[in-house]
């Protein structure tokens, strides 16, 4: 009963041609939202960025496939990954009280992981889901701070606006806060337990007229446990904690030079892992040939409570014999 939103998005100067024709999906209702066009910045480039928005609503607990979309724009036709939509039973969820402002309401509380064991070094995304009566009017989703033991994450941050979901119970709306974790060790690992805070607008008892005022609560969520696993051995040479799935370039950074001068690379890692763990990829030359400095990593594009995006490395590397091209870097990671 909970619902969700979808976006489908394509960069292109021309307009698409109507609305994309989403596939019949069992169990799943696609109800069309807004739909209209953005102006961006992208690489010092202005881009023309056409969106299409939905509302998800599934009754059926379990794991449904959405199936690749079409989007047509200046004569290309495009399509989208395999999406997948998975809705929880409604036991999963923990009832707790809370009072606020000498109320007392009832919400569920939740700590979502992907359904798998996850490996050291690997980062993975979670999720805290309070679900509070939809009377409770929220005014701020402000945060949530989870305990954890075995393993990194950062403070779980909202995301996109409130939901709905029509529960069995009731009503309710529903606050997503979202971050990563990764394993530390091998073995048993815990997330949480740990505290979601929000605000909510209130009338004062002796209030009259439109008086309002804002009341912040504090919502306790339960623990998870998940079991991590250990890399397999015998990884190959060059290995430095790499998990996840990676993109390298390289490009130069200097195009004047003098024979012997340093020449500044920079080595952009693009993908879905530990990017904010990830070693400088190595530089697959040998030793008599270039001589390679101590790298700097820059600061990482996109959001790092997620766990895809892209970081940076500036390298400096010197030539000790004459060479026509820039020497390969090499990355090794486990998927």
């Amino acid at each position: 009963g909970e619902s969700t939103a979808l976006t489908l998005s394509i960069s292109s100067p021309r307009t698409p041609l109507g609305r994309p024709q989403l596939p019949v999906v069992p169990n799943i209702r696609f109800d069309p939202l807004q739909s209209g066009a953005q102006h961006i910045r992208s690489g010092g480039k202005r881009e023309v960025v056409h969106f299409f928005r939905y509302r998800v609503r599934s009754f059926r607990e379990g794991t449904h496939a959405i199936p690749p979309i079409e989007i047509s724009a200046g004569g290309v036709t495009l399509r989208t990954p395999e999406l997948s939509l998975e809705v929880r039973p409604l036991d999963s969820l923990t009832w707790q009280e809370a009072t606020i402002a000498g109320t007392k309401l009832r919400y569920g509380s939740a700590v979502f992981h992907p359904d798998r064991q996850p490996f050291v070094g690997e980062t993975f995304p979670a999720e805290v889901k309070v679900y509070v009566p939809v009377e409770s009017v929220l005014s701020e989703k402000g945060y949530a701070e989870l305990e954890h033991d075995g393993l990194t994450a950062w403070r779980f941050e909202p995301t996109g606006a409130i939901g709905n979901a029509a529960l069995p119970l009731g009503t309710y709306s529903v606050v997503t806060f979202r971050s990563a974790a990764s394993p530390l060790r091998a073995g048993e690992v815990t997330l949480g337990p740990g505290t979601a805070r929000m605000a909510f607008q209130t009338r004062p008892r002796s209030g009259i007229g439109f008086s309002f005022r804002h009341v912040s609560g504090s919502f306790p969520v339960p623990e998870v446990k998940l079991t991590a696993r250990a890399l397999p051995t015998g990884a190959p040479p060059g290995f430095n904690g790499a998990v996840g799935q990676f993109q390298l370039a390289a490009s130069a950074e200097t195009d004047d030079l003098e024979e012997g001068d340093p020449i500044a690379v920079r080595l952009r890692v693009k993908g879905t892992g530990n990017l904010d763990t990830l070693k400088v990829p190595d530089l697959a030359s040998k030793q008599d040939q270039w001589k390679a400095y101590e790298a700097s990593r820059l600061e990482r594009q996109g959001e790092r409570r997620s766990v895809s995006g892209e970081v940076s490395f500036s390298q400096i590397i010197r030539p000790l014999t004459p060479q026509t091209e820039i020497p390969p870097f090499r990355l090794v990671s486990f998927n």
